[in-house]
């Protein structure tokens, strides 16, 4: 049997497509931005609505080229958000045949414990688990047995983007309004990290990734490999290349070696962010997985875990 797994973020959606015997024949991503110029209204604008459904219906057609016997497709925080959340998965069914699973930021949060622990091996000692998308960022304290404590967070990249609009490049009074927020919005994380005390940071996919490869790229080492699970992230390059990020305009962090286009607007936030976890929890090991909420859902159908809808 093969199956097909597509996770609807708010900026990209991804498609991956696995083999009953664990071999991937597709995993891609297109560039949708979904939640562009409506995420904090809480709504899909047409432009990013019409978007959507291109991508999908072109999903589609990838997933029937490669005879996948059944497909799960998961949105997450620019849909389940939406006041026309409803109306986007509908027009989807309708044109394309895709049923969409609207999952709340918990099950979010619990895939992509379960896509990390297929990439790493995890030590009894509890690891941080973060996720920054576009619509919400996923934080987790687990170890290889068992999840202590996780939670959603309104603080995706696109989102925070559209509710400060900050000074392109950052200045130093739009990282204290976002740094703000981010105290604000966070509080209630450092009693966990207190008690479960974490040592090692892994950061999931999007962002990570694309920081970890314009990391490896400036400072001569390989990139992310197509078939590597996981990777590290040496603060001492990192800080270096957050700097930059941090001063660059788009234009020219798009022109950056190892950026991806779609990621230019929205990765100095990320940065910002990571910047941020690392200070405020003094741990000095970040790690990359590659793996994330697609491969959780793998592994959950797999389990059969859910009541999952597929098309």
């Amino acid at each position: 049997m093969t199956t097909a797994v597509i996770d609807i973020g708010t900026n990209t959606f991804n498609l991956l497509i696995q083999q009953a015997n664990g071999n991937v024949v597709y995993n891609d991503k297109i560039p949708v931005k979904l939640g562009q110029s409506g995420i904090d209204k809480d709504i899909i604008s047409a432009e990013a609505f019409a978007r959507g459904i291109d991508a999908l219906l072109k999903f589609a057609k990838i997933c029937k080229d490669h005879q996948a016997d059944r497909i799960f497709a998961f949105a997450t925080s620019a849909v389940r958000a939406a006041k026309n959340g409803t109306d986007f998965t509908q027009a989807v069914e309708a044109t394309s045949g895709i049923k969409i699973n609207i999952i709340d930021g918990n099950r979010e949060a619990l895939f992509i414990y379960e896509g990390v622990k297929r990439a790493l091996r995890f030590k009894k000692e509890p690891f941080l688990i973060i996720d920054i998308g576009g619509g919400s960022t996923e934080i987790l304290i687990a170890n290889s047995e068992e999840v202590f404590w996780f939670k959603s967070y309104p603080l995706g990249v696109a989102r925070l983007l559209d509710k400060f609009k900050p000074n392109d490049p950052l200045t130093s009074s739009s990282i204290d309004e976002l740094t703000a927020y981010f105290d604000l919005k966070l509080n209630e994380l450092w009693a966990q990290i207190e008690t479960y005390k974490p040592e090692i940071i892994v950061g999931s996919s999007g962002s990570f990734e694309t920081i970890h490869n314009v990391c490896a790229l400036r400072f001569g080492n390989k990139v992310l490999g197509v078939n590597q699970k996981y990777s590290r992230i040496y603060l001492n390059e990192f800080n270096i290349v957050n700097k930059h990020l941090l001063a660059a305009n788009v234009f020219q962090r798009l022109v950056i070696p190892g950026m991806e286009a779609q990621r230019a607007d929205t990765i100095h936030i990320a940065s910002l962010f990571i910047d941020y976890m690392l200070k405020k929890t003094n741990i000095n090991i970040l790690l990359l997985s590659a793996y994330a909420l697609k491969e959780g859902v793998i592994y959950s159908i797999d389990q059969n875990k859910g009541p999952w809808q597929t098309s």
